[in-house]
């Protein structure tokens, strides 16, 4: 029991920072556990840090956390544990907004596609391709009138 442990320990934050009450800010918590070494018997359950003081743009780093008697840190004493940022606010671009005031284009003409031509052989004259023919629609009526029209070819 009197050998010094290495043991990590959970951080709390206390109280609502200055800078997230005031100024609309954001609490950002880097560092969760805090690696530690003490006696057993001073092991804490967790690392409580009071952040009130806190407003925009300032941390709280490891050096500045106060560990109870018998606790010394282990984690590198400049990593920042706490820290309040500024609100990030999305401005929309000018021309989008104006965009959306506009409102869509309509596009009033159908563009003619130019008609494709196979490649001409030597001594061959150019034709149009053949436009795919149309299927019929698939439906009751349709089918019928296929199968009426089949029957009728078979029995001749």
């Amino acid at each position: 029991m009197d050998e010094k442990i290495e043991a990590d320990v959970p951080l709390e934050a206390t109280g609502i920072a200055n800078g997230v009450k005031n100024f609309g800010g954001l609490l950002e918590q880097s560092l969760r556990v805090l690696a530690v070494e003490c006696l057993p018997r001073d092991l804490p359950d967790k690392i409580t840090v009071d952040v009130s003081a806190l407003n925009i743009g300032d941390s709280i780093h490891v050096r500045d956390i106060k560990l109870p008697d018998g606790v010394t840190a282990k984690t590198p004493v400049d990593l920042t544990a706490f820290s309040v940022l500024a609100p990030a606010v999305e401005e929309e671009p000018v021309a989008a907004i104006a965009e959306t005031a506009a409102g869509p284009e309509v596009i009033k003409e159908r563009k003619r596609k130019a008609k494709q031509r196979r490649p001409r052989r030597p001594g061959q004259r150019e034709q149009p391709l053949r436009q795919p023919r149309k299927k019929r629609p698939r439906n009751s009526f349709a089918f019928c009138w296929w199968i009426e029209r089949f029957v009728a070819r078979c029995r001749i």
